[in-house]
């Protein structure tokens, strides 16, 4: 071991002589390999969350082509499929519910699913504690609740007696029996489930389920998702062939209770099936967005290497003398491989030891709430740092040492030691050429990565762009269901006023303001609307109109502002004449224009039968984008205090210094003004109420981030490789100086030298670039055009600007060379 710690010591001592050298490589290093095992454990967590469920490939859906969701059947139909003589050995089904869940210390409202007595042995999900939900209970109806661990966790505080306790779910009383294990939160990609209820006893008391009885009465309802467990030996495909006739039998025994779809197009009950539940979430789009973000990775960590290894061929060029006597003197070129691998080994452990702590303050970073599932939710997003992310850092870190270590140290100690012992200033520039040729390489991938990023942030945001964006960063909300709560409508106004008036007497809170209706785009519910001269609405009936009643302040805390007329005011009261606020792309679609001020407006339910209120107008609020459609929303606003109805969610929206104080201080006031009333949601606005936009900004500040990462790390490998060369160009320099060359001559000279293999790399980047976004073009973002002049003249730009920037340091320190210093050992 003597040779290895003596040849260990000289490494470190090689590399603290060269200081600037040592940084540049372990902060290279920590970047490129921490970045990119972060970006990997998020969208490895994002894609393969664990579901907690057994054998996921030998569970089947039964899904139907009639329906967008995976909701195929109805209550009814689900009790008469699973006693046919199929190959599944189990059948269970489930359907979505949302109530209000009580104790002594809490009140919230949950996400849950009504399940059948076979839907956890289908699934194949163990307890944490306690059982799970059976036939018997199915059969007795039984007031009984399974909790998910996150809940239990939570908000239930672990407590390892929870079963046997007593909560409440809306107004009646359930016994807890069990808590799920495993992290599973069931299979509805559209709910994250946080309790399990018998779907009997969830009929018996529908109320507080916000669920109808016609979702059990009903064939046509389709309201449940079906799962089977096959049996040994059983295909999906047979699966799916049983399902099919039986859904074609069940259409003749049940004509007028099926969907309206006609029997010409598969029938009513088409039912076939899939499997791989995760498909079944919905995550191909994702994988496929997932798998660039991961190609992009995989070019920044090897231009980060590329880097290191240029430098450190640089590094081993200037040393080749040395080397090349030391050769000469007897020593082995295992010695020598030794010595410059175990500077490397130094570096990639320094640069590991940054990517650590890198990528702990990134999972750190990237844990945040995201929107999930209907309404107003959201789940906590943190990304799992486990084996195979830390396998993954491994496999980084060795390919960093491969084509920064390992290639660098053969390079410099194979060759011609004659020609080495003899090397002199001729020598520089063919040594130059290949650095040169490595730099452009570094740039050919940058821009082809810059250019995939562009089009990619621009398809997301041509996707979700905002005609005008809410300023929602700094606004949080609260949402209260009264019909989960056993509220009525005189009690339920009495407490919005209660509530705005404790909320307004919060220091931290800016402004406060509050909505009646359900976020649907902005916020909402479904209206028909008319004008005087189409009373009825019929000609905008087929258009989506979202209505909801707010109070005063509600445009100004969400940062919406009027293009004309006025916002609504305290005299806009119950005894005041009906006014009305609508977005221009309302006015446009109504009226042709937007200058509709005084006008008037006929709003009311979707029912035709129902009659429509008169409102004048009396602003217009600018155009918002709030979903992934193709127009701009159309919203009317009305006054809260003369329209507002208890059946509809009143959500209470406030600004202050910041979203999550906005967030605490309305709890506070929830709990000051009922601590009984448990709230639908609660969290920030962005999240909330822009949730699909929130998630297209962040993928498109992703790519964008990644391609300015890659433009950084070629650059700062241009400044350090330059720096280097200049530096052993020292004596050419002075030659040059002294033969009677000025120093602009020198500055032009090595900018040169930096510029021609940006050049070059531009040209294949641009070329490459152009292919890449036609295939993804072809493949993923078809409505973004694969050229655009602007694009491919500006990147260009901004990559010259930066490579002069990188060559201009090292060019004026080449013009600083005194011929004299530099001719003295000559």
């Amino acid at each position: 071991m003597e040779p290895i710690v003596r040849d260990a010591l000289l490494a470190l001592r090689r590399l603290r002589r060269a200081p600037g050298f040592t940084l540049f490589a372990v902060v290279s290093l920590a970047v490129g390999i921490g970045v990119s095992t972060a970006v990997y454990s998020a969208a490895r967590t994002l894609l393969f969350m664990p579901l907690g469920i057994g054998d996921e490939q030998n569970l089947v859906v039964v899904t139907s082509h009639r329906v967008v969701r995976q909701s195929a059947l109805s209550w009814m139909d689900y009790q008469d499929l699973r006693v046919q003589p199929t190959s599944a050995a189990m059948i269970g089904a489930a359907a979505g519910v949302r109530t209000a869940l009580s104790t002594a210390t809490l009140s919230r409202t949950v996400f849950g699913e009504a399940v059948s007595g076979a839907y956890f042995p289908v699934v194949g999900v163990t307890p944490r504690l306690g059982r799970l939900i059976d036939a018997h209970d199915e059969a007795a109806a039984a007031r009984v609740v399974v909790v998910s661990e996150a809940l239990w966790r939570g908000a239930l505080s672990g407590d390892p007696t929870v079963v046997g306790r007593s909560v409440r779910l809306g107004g009646s009383t359930f016994d807890v029996i069990g808590v799920t294990s495993g992290g599973f939160h069931g299979l509805d990609p559209f709910v994250s489930a946080a309790v399990w209820i018998p779907a009997t006893a969830v009929r018996a008391n529908p109320l507080p389920f916000e669920t109808s009885a016609a979702a059990f009465e009903r064939r046509g309802s389709r309201a449940f998702s079906v799962w089977a467990r096959l049996r040994p030996g059983a295909t999906v495909a047979q699966f799916a062939s049983e399902a099919a006739v039986i859904g074609r039998r069940f259409d003749a025994a049940y004509p007028a209770e099926g969907t309206r779809a006609p029997a010409s197009a598969g029938g009513a009950r088409d039912w076939s099936a899939a499997t791989g539940v995760r498909d079944q979430q919905g995550s191909e789009g994702l994988r496929t967005i997932v798998f660039m973000v991961m190609s992009a990775l995989a070019v920044v960590l090897l231009i980060a290497c590329t880097n290191l290894a240029n430098l450190s061929l640089a590094r081993g060029t200037a040393r080749a003398q040395e080397t090349a006597v030391r050769a000469a003197l007897g020593g082995s070129r295992g010695r020598l491989l030794r010595e410059q691998m175990l500077e490397s080994l130094f570096i990639v452990a320094g640069g590991a030891c940054g990517a650590v702590i890198l990528l702990f303050r990134l999972v750190d970073y990237f844990t945040t709430d995201l929107p999930f599932g209907r309404g107003l939710a959201s789940i906590t997003f943190r990304p799992q740092v486990d084996m195979t992310v830390v396998a993954a850092g491994v496999g980084a870190a060795l390919v960093a040492i491969l084509v920064f270590g390992v290639w660098p140290a053969l390079a410099s100690t194979g060759g011609d030691l004659r020609l080495q012992l003899g090397a002199g200033l001729a020598a520089t520039p063919p040594r130059w050429r290949f650095h040169r040729d490595l730099i452009a390489w570094q740039v050919c991938g940058s821009v082809a990565l810059l250019l995939v990023a562009v089009m990619s942030a621009k398809a997301i945001s041509a996707d979700g762009a905002l005609l005008h964006e809410p300023r929602y960063e700094r606004v949080g909300l609260i949402q209260i269901d009264f019909r989960l709560n056993g509220v009525d409508d005189a009690r339920a106004r009495v407490f919005v006023d209660a509530l705005l008036g404790a909320a307004r007497r919060q220091r931290a809170l800016q402004l406060v303001a509050a909505s009646n209706g359900s976020p649907s785009s902005l916020f909402g519910t479904p209206a028909r609307v008319g004008t005087a001269d189409d009373p009825a609405g019929t000609r905008s009936s087929h258009t989506i109109t979202a209505m909801t009643s707010v109070t005063p302040a509600f445009l100004d805390t969400l940062g919406l502002s009027l293009a004309r007329g006025r916002g609504f005011s305290d005299r806009d009261d119950a005894g005041a004449p009906r006014v009305a606020i609508v977005t221009e792309q309302l006015a446009r679609d109504l009226y042709r224009t937007t200058d509709v001020v005084g006008r008037e407006l006929r709003v009311g339910s979707v029912d035709p039968r129902a009659a429509l209120d008169a409102a004048t107008i009396v602003g217009v609020a600018r155009d918002v984008k709030t979903l992934e459609t193709s127009r701009a929303d159309r919203i009317v606003f009305l006054p809260l205090a003369q329209r507002f109805e208890a059946r509809a969610p009143v959500m209470v929206v406030a600004r202050a210094a910041d979203a999550a104080a906005a967030v605490a201080a309305l709890r506070a006031t929830l709990r000051e003004v009922d601590p009984s009333l448990a709230p639908s949601a609660a969290g920030r606005a962005e999240v909330l109420l822009a949730g699909p936009l929130f998630l297209l900004r962040v993928l498109a500040l992703l790519s964008a981030s990644l391609g300015g990462l890659a433009l950084v790390l070629a650059m700062a490998g241009l400044f350090g490789v330059l720096s280097h060369v200049v530096q052993r160009r020292t004596r050419e320099i002075g030659i040059r100086l002294a033969i009677g060359a000025t120093r602009r001559d020198v500055v032009a000279m090595v900018l040169r030298d930096g510029v021609r293999p940006v050049g070059k790399g531009l040209v294949l980047g641009l070329v490459i670039g152009l292919g890449v976004r036609m295939v993804i073009r072809g493949q993923v973002f078809t409505t973004i055009a694969a050229w655009d002049p602007t694009e491919f003249t500006v990147l260009p730009l901004i990559f010259m600007v930066a490579a002069l920037v990188a060559s201009w340091l090292p060019a004026a320190r080449a013009a600083r060379v005194d011929p004299n210093t530099a001719l003295r050992d000559l």
